[in-house]
């Protein structure tokens, strides 16, 4: 098999468990739709390594605030993206912590098959990690 350059990656350290996906599990396609747009590399690469609020992915990344909203609920739908926490500003006002739920993602092909590689980010709290991969695991069942 030969390996296709990962979408996002970073040097936050990272469990060595890697998930493998057949390319049409709905994660695989999942993570196949993701890494073929950018804006939503964008917010994935923004938001690997520290839980960042809408505004601060639009501010870093450059991308409008519209279409964050719309790729972060989209990626958010399907477990790339998760909400790490909420804060509060000093107004009172909510805003959503959001949080890439992998730290990398390969794909593997050849002439007949492709496979979805993903590693957990190890910055996401165990907890949550383990709450969504109960979730996803019975969702694809």
């Amino acid at each position: 098999m030969q390996a296709v350059e990962a979408a996002f990656s970073t040097n936050v350290p990272v469990e060595s468990k890697t998930l493998v996906r057949e390319a049409n599990s709905s994660m695989g396609l999942a993570i196949l739709k993701a890494i073929s747009d950018e804006p939503s590399i964008l917010i994935m690469r923004s938001a690997v390594s520290k839980g960042k609020s809408v505004e601060e992915i639009c501010a870093e990344t450059g991308v409008p605030l519209s279409t964050a909203y719309r790729k972060i609920g989209e990626m958010t739908a399907s477990g790339l993206i998760f909400v790490e926490r909420v804060k509060l500003t000093e107004v009172g006002k909510k805003h959503l912590v959001y949080r890439t739920a992998y730290s990398k993602v390969a794909i593997q092909c050849d002439q007949s098959n492709f496979v979805v590689e993903s590693t957990p980010n190890a910055g996401v709290p165990d907890i949550t990690y383990r709450l969504w991969q109960f979730a996803r695991n019975h969702q694809e069942r």
